[in-house]
């Protein structure tokens, strides 16, 4: 079963090696990207209010990352599975002291 393409690389296609080191990290964001559009799919998924008009689910800079959605229990479980699917495909997996929620809403302007 193929989950998602990056590039040429199939996730899940464990026979192949990737030529280069450099790229690693880049192809680790995809597979994520790849997973998060997937995320998207699910009816129980809700975009931040101020994300949805763009189709915004995540940011990520350096080692870090942010992830956008409404604060309701169906998008937090729909972001934990995507989580444990991304750890499970890639062996990398959340420091949780490391971790930061933050909820709340911002007034509209306009």
């Amino acid at each position: 079963m193929v989950l998602c393409e990056v590039g040429s690389l199939v996730v899940g296609d464990y026979d192949r090696v990737i030529p280069s080191l450099d790229y690693l990290f880049v192809l680790i964001l995809e597979i994520f990207n790849c997973l998060m559009r997937k995320a998207n799919e699910d009816s129980e998924f809700k975009f931040h209010p101020s994300c949805q008009e763009l189709g915004i689910t995540h940011s990520s800079f350096a080692d870090d990352m942010v992830l956008l959605a409404s604060a309701d229990m169906g998008s937090f479980k729909v972001l934990k599975q995507t989580l444990s699917l991304f750890g499970d495909l890639t062996g990398l997996r959340l420091i949780v002291r490391r971790v930061r929620y933050f909820l709340g809403a911002r007034p509209m302007v306009l």
